[in-house]
């Protein structure tokens, strides 16, 4: 005892088993077997001796711990007050009153610390709640849309391919009577017969003016292929040697171009075949030009191409193909993916295409499975109506890209996407600004509480 100098820590060893046995109804360190031992020694400084050996061994301090309502900053106060070391204590009463005032202030930020977590959090689900809950619907809505969209295209694709194919039979039917009713002209026969080639370019340039719809060339032959007089005039010169190797001469087919052969007898429609001098891809309606005794001496020919039925549709996702009965291509939107080469047949479809479903029945119907454009690579869903004409076989078909979303589809997609970047940009802006409130709000409360 003589070595022991009471000072305030002995004091709070004493405050410490104060608050411990208010807590448990007992003081700490309690030991019947050391409260006998002690009890049978007289000398003070034995009993004190003994004392501190045996609270060493004893076990740590828990039962305060288990108490309900003392959290852990409460326990390591009334720990730190029955420290067995001096040293080791609070230093006073009033470094445990600091700390239990450091411990108030804490549970006081508890609800701002709380609220700084979880609002931001609580903020960022409903935030992504809302989002995926809008995305959602717009998704729905935006299948629905383009549902409805892709069945009003499929009803006016079907319309439209009505239409051209019934616009093309008017305008071969017509075209076919022009050239049938020029071929009659009183003088015509005479003048190829005597090759008069001067005056034959008047007549062609006045039945050209006065189509309603003028053809891409108008020429006349002789019996010997030769071309006696064109109209309009060609960018490349017209080749001498004779036409009697073409179809649209002999009605047969190409021949090899030093073959003689004998001019078709009635009027006849061409496939089509891309020409030499201009490279375009076209047909020609041929009839027979007739002296006054009923012997044909020379050919009337009129050519169309297909651009004017090319612009039929200019959506960006349907346009029009137009195939005859074997396949070969009369009209593609794309020419340079047609790869024509002049005085050649132009391509034709795989006998494996989707395209011959279509493909000379003479009815209308469509093509539901979707199928790739062997052209272009992409996938379409088509409409196919028949031209109707006795001596062709032709058939259009107006397909549409399937899969593909319409632009006000991609514009409702752009404007979620700028949506989601603005709730982004806020939730950024939000969390900083509650994180920076909260620390405010710690700050003032340590200001306050050294004040």
């Amino acid at each position: 005892v003589s070595n022991q100098i009471p000072d305030t820590r002995w004091d709070v060893y004493g405050l410490g088993a104060l608050f411990f046995a208010m807590l448990t109804g007992r003081p700490p360190r309690e030991d019947s077997t050391l409260r006998t031992e002690l009890d049978g020694t007289a000398e003070l400084s034995h009993r004190l001796k003994h004392y501190r050996e045996s609270i060493q061994r004893v076990p740590s301090l828990t039962g305060h711990r288990r108490v309900k309502g003392v959290d852990r900053a409460l326990a390591e106060i009334i720990d730190r007050c029955l420290k067995i070391n001096p040293e080791e204590r609070l230093r006073d009463a009033g470094a445990v009153l600091a700390e239990l005032e450091r411990r108030a202030r804490k549970r006081r930020q508890r609800p701002a610390l709380v609220f700084g977590l979880i609002a931001p959090l609580l903020l960022l689900a409903l935030m992504a709640l809302g989002i995926w809950l809008i995305f959602t619907r717009a998704e729905q809505n935006a299948s629905q849309l383009q549902k409805e969209m892709d069945t009003q295209a499929d009803e006016r694709n079907e319309l439209v391919a009505d239409l051209v194919a019934g616009d093309i039979s008017r305008h071969l039917k017509s075209r076919t009577k022009q050239v049938e009713d020029s071929a009659q002209h009183a003088a015509l026969g005479e003048l190829v017969q005597q090759r008069h080639g001067a005056k034959l370019p008047a007549l062609l340039e006045s039945w050209h003016a006065s189509a309603a719809r003028p053809p891409i060339y108008a020429w006349v032959t002789g019996r010997d292929g030769k071309i006696l007089a064109i109209y309009p005039k060609p960018p490349k010169p017209v080749q001498e040697s004779g036409f009697q190797w073409r179809e649209w001469f002999n009605g047969q087919r190409d021949l090899e171009e030093t073959v003689q052969a004998e001019p078709i007898r009635g009027t006849y429609v061409s496939r089509p075949f891309v020409a030499k001098s201009s490279g375009t891809m076209m047909l020609a309606i041929t009839t027979p030009i007739r002296a006054q005794d009923g012997a044909i001496v020379g050919l009337l020919s009129m050519t169309d191409d297909f651009e004017r039925w090319d612009k039929a549709l200019d959506d960006g996702q349907s346009f029009m193909v137009i195939l005859n009965e074997r396949g070969e291509y009369l009209s593609y939107p794309v020419r340079e993916l047609l790869k024509t080469t002049p005085g050649q047949d132009p391509p034709r479809v795989s006998p494996a295409s989707a395209y011959r479903i279509g493909l000379g029945k003479g009815t209308r119907g469509d093509i539901r499975e979707p199928f790739v454009d062997p052209l272009n690579g992409k996938r379409y869903v088509a409409h196919y109506a028949p031209v109707q004409s006795p001596d062709l076989r032709w058939t259009v078909f107006i397909q549409r890209e399937h899969g593909t979303q319409s632009q006000s589809i991609r514009d409702m997609h752009n404007e979620m996407l700028a949506f989601s970047l603005a709730a982004v940009i806020v939730m950024g802006i939000l969390v900083p600004a509650l994180w920076a409130w909260l620390i405010w709000m710690v700050r003032r409360e340590e200001g306050l509480a050294h004040a």
